[in-house]
């Protein structure tokens, strides 16, 4: 689908500046540690108005900064694998409907601070490749988010297992601001612990088998849960795995757009 020059402006690209100011201001400013300077950001470089949408913003801001400032690492030892470098984020869209989980930032990803860029190679095989919409769509429409909020390290065969403590901390609260209709948990990691804590929380991680989940569609409460495997060329892919996400996914993507 194309995208026209305004749709594109109007898809995120003109806020997405206001991010990077807000995220620059955040980095530079250990003062942003304070609920007081979070909103004053938030407020400043955000564009926040009216009532609703400027709790969400501000809630969005005070979940940054949490993240970017996050110290849980050196008191318990988390991130130990690799440098601490949780700044990547997405601004929650005003008109947010698919919530993309995957599990964690790259190892590129994390170095040059890229998140939703086209610099990064595995954000335009997304949306390109595994979504078939436009980059302004993807603003427009998605929030991009990870269960480990930093890249975990490498491991043999790929990047380590990261820890389970940022997806406890933070995913309930991404999706209650989100208010997604469309979930879509990218790889095993995330979505495993999708399945297990927002569709059936009887069932223990340990008991979910990836391959009896993924490829099928889930509800809950009228949101539609999806689970695919990973884009990367290093995880395994079945037949059924391709065809679902090249024939079934694109058609769920952009019903959950229009809706």
């Amino acid at each position: 689908m194309k995208t026209d020059r305004k749709e594109k402006e109007k898809g995120g690209y003109k806020e997405s500046h206001k991010e990077k100011q807000y995220m620059s201001a955040v980095r530079q400013d250990k003062r942003s540690q304070s609920e007081g300077m979070n909103r004053e950001l938030a407020l400043k470089l955000l564009g926040v108005t009216g009532l609703v949408g400027g709790i969400i913003r501000m809630k969005n801001a005070e979940l940054i900064c949490s993240v970017t400032h996050c110290n849980d690492w050196k008191k318990i030892g988390l991130c130990k694998n690799y440098n601490h470098q949780p700044s990547l984020w997405m601004r929650i869209p005003e008109k947010c409907r698919i919530m993309l989980v995957s599990q964690a930032p790259s190892r590129s990803a994390s170095n040059k601070q890229i998140l939703a860029d086209n610099r990064n190679k595995i954000f335009v095989d997304i949306y390109k490749n595994i979504l078939r919409i436009s980059e302004g769509e993807f603003h427009k429409y998605i929030y991009w988010t990870h269960y480990a909020k930093c890249y975990p390290g490498p491991a043999k065969g790929g990047d380590a297992i990261p820890t389970v403590y940022c997806a406890n901390k933070y995913l309930q609260d991404e999706y209650d601001l989100c208010k997604p209709k469309f979930v879509l948990g990218v790889g095993r990691c995330a979505s495993i612990y999708l399945y297990s804590n927002f569709l059936d929380k009887d069932i223990a991680k340990t008991k979910i088998k990836f391959k009896e989940i993924r490829n099928k569609t889930h509800l809950r409460d009228g949101v539609t849960f999806v689970f695919i495997t990973h884009p990367s060329p290093t995880a395994k892919k079945t037949e059924e795995d391709k065809k679902f996400i090249k024939e079934v996914l694109p058609g769920l993507i952009q019903k959950a757009i229009e809706m």
